[in-house]
């Protein structure tokens, strides 16, 4: 909720026209937007079950690399963490610019670098608290369930993991397409992300900072809050428009800047965005 409230605060009821959510999964997101939006169609390549309060947002199955819709077909397009699960993200962007009306805009939330790094710090002490964790309550269960039916078999659910589980969880997991973790580490940064979409004709307009978390659950409150004073955020929101146009709708995360914990200073910055004239 943090997160959502990060980027859309301003943004008034019914303020995006046709929107379409790309990647939408089991709904949850689109039904934090769709009270911003005036229609609302949520897209996945495989279906699912919605989630609570998106019963109101229409889905459709399709793949992003294909999309069936007109060019200029949507005022906003919207994904949230997707990106990174697609192999062909050019193509798949250049297809939600065709889908993006000239005066449209786009916001793609995507993990960043430092995200990346607490998933790799935090792996293993969150394996040893998990494992403690599981050990507990198998033991718990073992002692209650003889207390009441020394006879009583454990369920499936109590039984320890399986060893070939066991050792998949022994290593970090990729978390999108990519090669390896240092190759997903670079490609997370935010000079890696505007090249791929200046490469499929958008503009960054805006890079808004997201809140800081590590990703397991760990209570660490006064280091999250330190981190985001030093600039450290685990994902990014990446306001994009056609080339060389600017969307009226952008004075709304104007704000975003303003109050989201600021990025370290980038590698090789991008010099600031001229106010260009609307051509109609």
């Amino acid at each position: 909720m943090r997160e959502f409230a990060s980027i859309f605060a301003e943004v008034p009821a019914g303020g995006f026209g046709r929107t379409l959510e790309i990647g939408g999964g089991d709904g949850f997101f689109a039904a934090l937007l769709n009270s911003r939006c005036q229609s609302l169609l949520s897209t996945d390549r495989y279906p699912r079950e919605a989630a609570i309060g998106s019963s109101f947002i229409h889905r459709m199955k399709c793949d992003a690399k294909i999309l069936p819709f007109a060019n200029g077909a949507f005022d906003f397009v919207v994904s949230s963490n997707v990106l990174v699960h697609l192999k062909e993200r050019t193509v798949a962007c250049r297809e939600m610019v065709r889908c993006l009306q000239l005066s449209g805009l786009m916001i793609h939330i995507t993990p960043s670098r430092t995200w990346k790094l607490l998933q790799l710090v935090f792996y293993y002490p969150n394996l040893l608290v998990g494992g403690i964790d599981l050990l507990l309550d198998l033991l718990f269960r073992r002692t209650r369930r003889k207390d009441t039916d020394a006879h009583e078999r454990w369920s499936d659910s109590t039984r320890m993991p399986s060893v070939g589980r066991i050792l998949k969880g022994l290593l970090p997991t990729i978390q999108g397409e990519y090669s390896g973790h240092l190759e997903e580490w670079r490609r997370f940064g935010v000079p890696a992300w505007t090249k791929e979409f200046e490469s499929a004709g958008l503009d960054v307009c805006h890079v808004v900072p997201l809140p800081l978390y590590s990703g397991y659950g760990f209570g660490f409150e006064r280091l999250r809050e330190a981190g985001e004073r030093l600039g450290l955020s685990s994902h990014n929101a990446f306001i994009l428009a056609h080339r060389g146009r600017t969307p009226p709708a952008l004075r709304w995360f104007e704000g975003a800047l303003r109050t989201s914990p600021r990025l370290l200073p980038r590698e090789n910055p991008s010099p600031p965005r001229q106010e260009r004239r609307e051509i109609s």
